[in-house]
């Protein structure tokens, strides 16, 4: 139902019939509501889907985020970037030459985060990208929608010999933390436009420390000694960013929570197994024992249903006619679109059973049908 409005002796229901919002999917299933002001929302977890957008949707907003690198092997192994984050909001949507989506089908994918490196000889793995593509529409009165994507986080190097194994990925949106071996140490991966860098491991004689993954808002830190070399620190991951869906606060990328602190970087070097991502896109922080993986993408669709009605009305009347004890309804439309027809119900004595009495095929112009019949 659209809207409801009961009154004491008569009622009115504006309502409409969408098409299925979502095809099967593979990977999870993805998840849909309505939010207390009348959005869908739907989530769509790891794995390739369809959204069939409901014709005549004129606004919708698309949050993408990907999935978060995995971090590095070794005692001073480099932490997973990671990955990025891209929101959008659509709004005053015409196709072809007419308002909102029209048939418009959107393929989209949610990447799965990278693998954390279990040894020496097998790297870590970059998280997958997330991507949400369609058809050409217009918005917002000039641009055309192209399709959009959100680059996987980079994969942290890990404590090795060779220079390549060392170095953090830059691959991904944020480049994860670089590695240290020996006196050798290698920098973070690098950035692209929509992530950070990753920080670069420290070596010295005395030991090394490696940094950890970028993050969604700042750059992965470096490794680092206290004075003296008596110990080493492996850095933080870069921090994390929010987005409101539906009036809630939700952090995409962080990694982990310190008060008020938030990674999405993994962090570097601890003494076990380093902590998989706990967020979407977080990466996964390096670990003496292995890496931890990082943490899948989302894709999220929020879109108004009092919007999509197909039909724009000029006005909508009822009188009632005390001789012929009837009600008289009339209206006039300036469009419709996609609109079948128009149902008449009238309800006898309540308001709680109605009943259809006249059926009236959709056009432009007004109509007059007695209620009394």
């Amino acid at each position: 139902w659209l809207v409801s409005a009961t009154g004491t002796n008569s009622r009115l229901i504006f309502y409409f019939d969408c098409n299925p919002p979502v095809q099967p999917c593979r990977g999870l299933p993805p998840y849909q509501y309505i939010d207390s002001e009348g959005y869908t929302i739907i989530r769509f977890d790891v794995g390739a889907c369809v959204w069939n957008a409901p014709d005549g949707l004129d606004e919708f907003e698309i949050l993408i985020v990907s999935g978060g690198g995995g971090g590095g092997f070794g005692n001073a192994a480099g932490g997973g970037g990671s990955g990025a984050v891209v929101y959008q909001h659509y709004i005053g949507i015409t196709m072809n030459g007419l308002p909102g989506l029209q048939g418009a089908v959107f393929p989209l994918s949610a990447g799965a985060g990278g693998a954390g490196s279990p040894s020496e000889s097998i790297l870590a793995r970059s998280g997958e990208g997330s991507t949400f593509q369609g058809p050409a529409f217009e918005y917002a009165g000039i641009s055309t929608f192209t399709n959009r994507s959100a680059s996987g986080g980079g994969r942290g190097g890990s404590t090795s010999n060779i220079s390549t194994n060392r170095a953090g990925d830059a691959v991904g949106a944020s480049g994860g933390g670089g590695a240290a071996y020996l006196t050798n140490a290698a920098a973070g991966g690098a950035r692209n436009a929509t992530g950070n860098p990753g920080g670069r491991a420290y070596a010295d004689a005395f030991g090394a420390a490696g940094a950890g993954g970028g993050g969604v808002a700042l750059a992965g830190e470096p490794g680092a000694s206290a004075a003296g070399g008596a110990e080493m620190f492996g850095g933080n991951g870069g921090s994390g960013m929010t987005y409101d869906i539906s009036g809630e606060d939700i952090y995409y990328s962080p990694y982990t929570a310190n008060s008020n602190s938030f990674f999405a970087g993994g962090n570097a070097t601890n003494n076990g197994v380093g902590l998989s991502g706990t967020t979407y896109g977080s990466g996964g922080g390096a670990g003496r024992l292995g890496g931890g993986s990082g943490f899948p993408g989302v894709i999220y669709v929020r879109y108004p249903n009092f919007r999509i009605l197909p039909v724009e009305y000029l006005y909508l009347n009822v009188v009632y006619n005390s001789p012929l004890r009837s009600g008289d309804l009339s209206w006039s439309t300036a469009k419709e679109w996609e609109n079948d027809r128009f149902e008449i119900e009238r309800s006898v004595n309540n308001v709680k059973t109605w009943e259809k009495i006249e059926e009236i095929e959709g056009a432009e112009e007004t109509f007059s049908i007695d209620l009394s019949r």
